[in-house]
C-alpha cells in the first residue's frame, strides 16, 4: 500500500495543486484591486492589471486548466511542476502582503475612531498603508509574470482551443444535492458478524490451554475493506446482548504506544478524561483495578505493530489485563496478518470481498439513499452504478467515497464521466476523483486537516474557525456569514464520506478513514508537519503549517525559527521556557493561527511580540498570562480564545472578531461600556450581556447595535443587580427596547429585568423575532404580562421562572413543544389548546421540561387534573374528544370542526368552575385567556 501511494503520489503532483488554477485566483486579484482603492498614485498601474486580469480570467486561465490535465502524460512535466510551485509561492506572498494592507486599513479606521491618537501617528500611518500597497503592486506584477512564464509552454503542447467558458459549478449546483449522512448503513456482513460472535463466546478451558483469562481475535485486510465497520457492529450487537461487562474501544493506528492505549482503555471504562499519570506502574495499576473480575471485550482498532514492538511494551499491554474475569476478549483490527499475530491472536479472519451484489446495494446505498429521483432516473442511474462499481476493487470505502461525489449531482452524463476515468481503476484513484471534484477552496480545507494526525478526534466549530482564519472559504453571497459558509463546507465533506461520525462521551466528533487521511497528506506534501514526539528530524525549509504535542520546544526552537513562511502552529500541549518562547514569536512574522497549550511551570508569560504578528486572525493560548494591549493591536483577529477573553478591555477595537462572547460584563469604567460592542458586527452563535444595570441610558443601548448583527443565533440580557429587579427602574425597559436582536435570533434570555413589560419588539412583532424558538424569562419581577408571545409562530419551547407580579395570562403558541413554569401565581388553563399545559401554584416548582404528548398521556392519573376531567365531563362531546387525544397522536380537523359550537357553548360554564380552584387551594388564580373561536 505504500508503494502505491508513493507512486500515486508522484503522478497527482501536478493535479494536486492545480485548485490555485481556478476562480480562486480571478477572486483573490479582484480582492487586490479592492485594496489598492483609489489612490491616484496607483491608478495607472491599477488600470495595467485590470488589462490583464481581464484577459486572464476570459483567455489565460481556460488555457491553464487545459494545460493541468494536458501535463499528466507531457514530457515537459518537470518544468511544469516547478512552475506551479512558483505560482503557489508568490501566491501565497501576494496573500500576505494584502494582509498587511488591510491590516493598515483596519489600524487607520481603529485609530480615527480614538480622538486621543496623534495627528503625527495617523501622518505616519498613512506612509506605511502608502508602502504596503507598493508592495502589493509588485506582488502582482510577479504573479503576472510568473502567469505568462506558463503560457510559453501552451504551443508545445498542442492544446484545444477554448471558448472562455470554465465548467466550474456555481455554488447553488455544488451543494444543491448535498445532505449530512448519519451513519453507514452494513450490507452482506451478516456471516462475518455470526463467525466473530461465535468466537466470542468460546472459552479457553473449550478451546484452548490458554492460562490468561482472555484471548485474542484477528480480522485483518487492506485498508478501507471495511474492518473497522464490522468491529463496530460487532460492538453494537455485544452492547445489545450484554454478555461483556464492559467494551473498551481503542483506535492504535501506526505508533504503538502502550500509555496512549491504556489511557483510551481507562477514558472508554470510565466515560472521562484519563488522570494525568507520569508513571506508567501507576496507570498500569489503576487499569488493572477497573478491570478486576470483569469480563471485558477490548477491541484495539488499526494496528500497525507486525515490527518494532519490544517484548517489554506488550508485556506492559497486557498486564492489567490478566486480572478481567475468564472468557474475556481482545478483538484485533489490522492491514497485516502478522501485526494480529504479534499481539497473540489465535483465531484469525481475512475479511472476503462482498458479493457483487452487496457491494452494488451498498454503492447505491450511498448514492440515492434519502434523495428523490423519478423511476425512469433511478434506472439509468443503477444501470451506470453498475459499471462503476466493477472499477472500485469492492472496497467499501471506495464505494462511500465515489458515490458520495456522484450524489452531488443526479445526473447520467456526470456519473458516465465518472465512468470513463481511468483512475476509477485504481482504489487511491478513486479517492483522489473525489478530492479532484471538490470546489477549489474546499480542497484547500480537506488538505488543511493533513495537518493532525491519524486517529484525531475533530470538532466541527474548530476546525471551521481554523479554515476561516487561515483565509480559505470564499465568500460571494454578502448575506451569507462566513461561519455559515464554513459549516457548509464541513457537512459537504461529510456527505462525500471524507468524514466519519464518532459519538463519545455524549458528544458527536468526526474523524477520518486512514486511506482519507493518507489522501489528504499526498495532495498537501510540502507544506505541512508534524512533529512526532521523540524524533527530531529537520523541517522543509517551506513548510508553512506545523502541528506538534508533547514535545520539547527547546529541542525545535532553532529550526522553527527558520521557517520564516511559517503561517500555522499549533501546540496542543507543549513544554516550553520563556526564552524558547519568546525567540520563536520574536522571529515568525507570517503567522495566521498560533494555538499553544503549556505543559511547564518555567513559561508563564505569552510573549509580548503579538504585535508583530499582522496577519494573525486566530489565538488560542491556555496556561498563558496575556497581555491584552499587544492583542489589541491585532486588528484582524478573528478568534481569541484564552482563560481572560471575557474580561479585554477596549474589545471593540478588535472589529473583526467572529467567535462567541459568552460573558460580556458591561461595567461603570471605562473601555468596558457596552458601545464596545457597536463595531464588533461579524459576531457568530451566542453573545451574552450581563451587567446591564450600568447601562444608563437608551441612547447608549442603541450604540450597541445589536439588530445589525446578522451571525448572532442567541442573545442573554442579565441585569446583576438583586435590588434592581425588585424595584423597577424607569429606563430598563427603553434600554430593554433598544436592544433589540436580528432577525435570525433563534434563543433569547432575559433574567433579572425589572421592567413592567415584554419588548416592543416582541410587543410590536416587527419581525426581528419571527424565527424565535426559545424563549427564557427569569427572576423578570415586574413583568404584569405575557401579551404577544402566543404570536411567536416558531417558538418552540418557553420557560417562565419567578414572574410573581404576572396578572393575566395569554393563550400559548400553536406550536410549542416544550413549557416551564416555577414560581408563578396559579394559572387558570381554560382554553382547549391551553389544558395539556402543567400549572404551576406559589410555592411550587415545576421544574421538569414536558412534552404536550407526556401531559395529556398523564391527565387522569394527576391528583389536580382529575378535578380538571371532572370540569370536562359536563360536555361529553369534549370529553369523548378528549378521550381520543389520549390514544391518538392527530386529531382531524374535520372532527373538531364538527363539534367547535358545543364546545364554546359549554366553555363558559368550565371557566366558572375552573374558578372553584380557589376554594380547594386558597390561592387566587391568573384570569384565563378569552376563548380562541372554533379553537383554531
Amino acid at each position: 500500500m505504500t508503494d502505491l501511494l508513493a507512486t500515486t503520489a508522484i503522478r497527482w503532483g501536478f493535479s494536486a495543486a492545480s485548485w490555485l488554477i481556478s476562480p480562486i485566483l480571478i477572486r483573490f486579484l479582484n480582492k487586490c484591486f479592492d485594496a489598492l482603492g483609489i489612490d491616484q498614485q496607483f491608478q495607472s498601474q491599477k488600470q495595467i492589471l485590470l488589462v490583464k486580469l481581464e484577459k486572464l480570467q476570459t483567455t489565460l486561465l481556460p488555457q491553464l486548466l487545459i494545460l493541468t490535465d494536458a501535463a499528466q502524460e507531457s514530457p515537459h512535466r518537470p518544468f511544469l511542476d516547478k512552475w506551479l510551485q512558483k505560482l503557489k509561492f508568490a501566491f501565497y506572498e501576494a496573500e500576505h502582503v494584502l494582509g498587511l494592507v488591510e491590516y493598515r486599513r483596519q489600524e487607520k479606521e481603529v485609530n480615527s475612531l480614538f480622538p486621543s491618537t496623534s495627528k503625527s501617528f495617523l501622518k505616519n500611518l498613512k506612509s506605511k498603508f502608502s508602502s504596503e500597497k507598493k508592495n502589493l503592486i509588485k506582488s502582482l506584477e510577479n504573479l503576472e509574470e510568473i502567469v505568462n512564464e506558463a503560457m510559453k509552454f501552451v504551443p508545445l503542447l498542442n492544446l484545444p482551443s477554448s471558448s472562455g467558458n470554465s465548467s466550474t459549478l456555481s455554488p447553488n449546483e455544488q451543494y444543491r444535492e448535498t445532505i449530512s449522512t448519519s451513519g453507514s448503513a452494513i450490507f452482506g456482513r451478516d456471516k462475518d458478524l455470526d463467525h466473530i460472535v461465535k468466537l466470542l463466546r468460546e472459552n479457553f478451558s473449550e478451546s484452548s490451554s490458554n492460562a490468561n483469562s482472555y484471548s485474542v481475535i484477528g480480522i485483518w485486510g487492506m485498508g478501507g475493506s471495511g474492518k473497522t465497520t464490522l468491529a463496530q457492529f460487532v460492538c453494537e450487537h455485544e452492547k445489545e446482548a450484554k454478555y461483556f461487562d464492559c467494551i473498551m474501544w481503542v483506535y492504535v493506528s501506526e505508533k504503538f504506544n502502550v500509555h496512549a492505549i491504556m489511557r483510551n482503555m481507562w477514558e472508554s471504562i470510565s466515560g472521562s478524561s484519563c488522570p494525568v499519570y507520569k508513571n506508567l506502574d501507576v496507570l498500569i495499576t489503576q487499569l488493572a483495578d477497573k478491570l478486576r473480575g470483569k469480563k471485558y471485550l477490548l477491541v484495539l482498532d488499526d494496528v500497525w505493530c507486525e515490527k518494532g514492538v519490544s517484548e517489554q511494551e506488550l508485556s506492559q499491554l497486557f498486564a492489567p489485563l490478566k486480572g478481567g474475569k475468564l472468557g474475556s476478549k481482545i478483538l484485533v483490527t489490522t492491514r497485516n496478518e502478522e501485526a494480529a499475530r504479534v499481539l497473540g491472536a489465535m483465531d484469525l479472519m481475512k475479511l472476503p470481498e462482498l458479493a457483487h451484489e452487496d457491494f452494488l446495494s451498498l454503492f447505491m446505498n450511498h448514492a440515492l439513499t434519502g434523495v428523490k429521483v423519478t423511476e425512469n432516473l433511478e434506472k439509468r442511474l443503477r444501470a451506470i452504478g453498475e459499471k462503476i462499481v466493477g472499477k472500485l476493487c469492492r472496497l467499501p470505502l471506495a464505494a462511500a467515497t465515489v458515490a458520495g461525489q456522484l450524489r452531488r449531482r443526479l445526473d447520467p452524463e456526470f456519473w458516465l464521466s465518472m465512468l470513463n476515468k481511468n483512475l476509477l481503476n485504481d482504489t487511491m484513484g478513486a479517492l483522489f476523483l473525489s478530492y479532484q471534484h471538490l470546489p477549489p477552496p474546499l480542497q484547500r480545507c480537506f488538505a488543511f486537516c493533513s495537518l493532525f494526525p491519524k486517529g484525531h478526534l475533530f470538532k466541527q466549530d474548530h476546525l471551521v474557525n481554523l479554515w476561516i482564519a487561515e483565509g480559505f472559504l470564499e465568500t460571494e453571497d454578502s448575506n451569507e456569514h462566513i461561519k455559515d459558509i464554513g459549516n457548509r463546507y464541513f457537512l459537504e465533506l461529510i456527505s462525500s464520506s471524507f468524514f466519519q461520525v464518532v459519538e463519545q462521551w455524549d458528544n458527536k466528533f468526526y474523524s477520518m478513514h486512514d486511506l482519507i487521511h493518507d489522501l489528504a497528506q499526498d495532495v498537501s506534501k510540502g507544506e505541512y508537519y508534524r512533529i512526532e514526539s521523540g524524533e527530531i528530524k529537520d523541517i522543509p525549509v517551506h513548510t508553512r503549517h506545523i502541528y506538534g504535542e508533547n514535545f520539547m520546544l527547546g529541542e525545535y526552537v532553532e529550526k522553527i525559527c527558520k521557517l520564516k513562511d511559517l503561517r500555522t502552529i499549533i501546540f496542543p500541549e507543549i513544554f516550553s521556557k520563556q526564552g524558547d518562547l519568546d525567540a520563536l514569536f520574536s522571529k515568525l512574522r507570517k503567522l495566521y493561527v498560533v494555538e499553544i497549550k503549556g505543559m511547564s511551570l518555567h513559561a508563564k508569560r505569552f510573549p509580548k511580540f503579538l504585535f508583530q504578528l499582522r496577519n494573525l486572525r486566530y489565538l488560542k493560548c491556555k496556561n498563558f498570562n496575556l497581555d491584552t494591549h499587544s492583542v489589541l493591536l491585532c486588528y484582524q483577529l478573528r478568534f481569541l480564545f484564552t482563560e481572560s477573553e471575557n474580561q479585554i478591555p477596549n474589545v471593540g477595537r478588535l472589529r473583526s472578531l467572529i467567535h462567541e462572547l459568552t460573558d460580556f460584563d458591561v461595567r461603570m469604567e471605562r473601555e468596558f461600556e457596552l458601545k464596545q460592542l457597536e463595531h464588533l458586527k461579524d459576531l457568530y452563535g451566542s453573545l451574552s450581556i450581563s451587567g446591564l444595570n450600568n447601562v444608563k441610558c437608551k441612547e447608549e443601548a442603541d450604540r450597541a447595535n445589536l439588530s445589525d448583527k446578522k451571525g448572532l443565533r442567541k442573545l442573554t440580557y442579565s441585569w446583576w443587580n438583586f435590588e434592581s429587579a425588585c424595584v423597577q427602574r424607569d429606563n430598563d425597559v427603553e434600554i430593554l427596547d433598544s436592544l433589540c436582536p436580528p432577525p435570525q435570533i433563534k434563543e433569547l434570555v432575559i433574567r433579572r429585568y425589572s421592567g413592567k413589560r415584554l419588548p416592543t419588539w416582541i410587543l410590536e412583532n416587527n419581525g426581528n423575532v419571527i424565527h424565535l424558538q426559545h424563549l427564557e424569562l427569569s427572576r423578570c419581577y415586574g413583568i404584569e404580562a405575557l401579551h404577544k408571545i402566543n404570536e411567536l409562530s416558531d417558538l418552540l419551547s418557553l420557560s417562565i421562572c419567578f414572574l410573581p407580579r404576572l396578572k393575566s395570562w395569554v393563550p400559548l403558541p400553536l406550536n410549542l413543544t416544550q413549557l416551564e413554569i416555577s414560581n408563578c401565581l396559579p394559572i387558570a388553563f381554560a382554553v382547549k389548546e391551553d389544558l395539556d399545559m402543567i400549572m404551576s401554584t406559589k410555592g411550587t416548582r415545576i421544574s421538569r421540561i414536558v412534552t404536550f404528548k407526556e401531559m395529556m398521556t398523564n391527565i387522569i392519573e394527576d391528583s389536580f387534573s382529575n378535578f380538571l376531567s371532572v370540569v370536562l365531563s359536563i360536555d361529553y362531546q369534549f370529553n369523548e374528544v378528549l378521550e381520543m387525544m389520549k390514544y391518538c397522536d392527530d386529531i382531524k380537523e374535520e372532527t373538531l370542526s364538527t363539534i367547535s359550537k358545543d364546545l364554546n357553548k359549554c366553555l363558559e360554564k368550565r371557566l366558572d368552575l375552573i374558578c372553584q380552584l380557589k376554594d380547594i387551594y386558597g390561592e387566587p388564580f391568573l384570569p384565563p385567556p378569552p376563548p380562541r373561536e372554533a379553537f383554531n
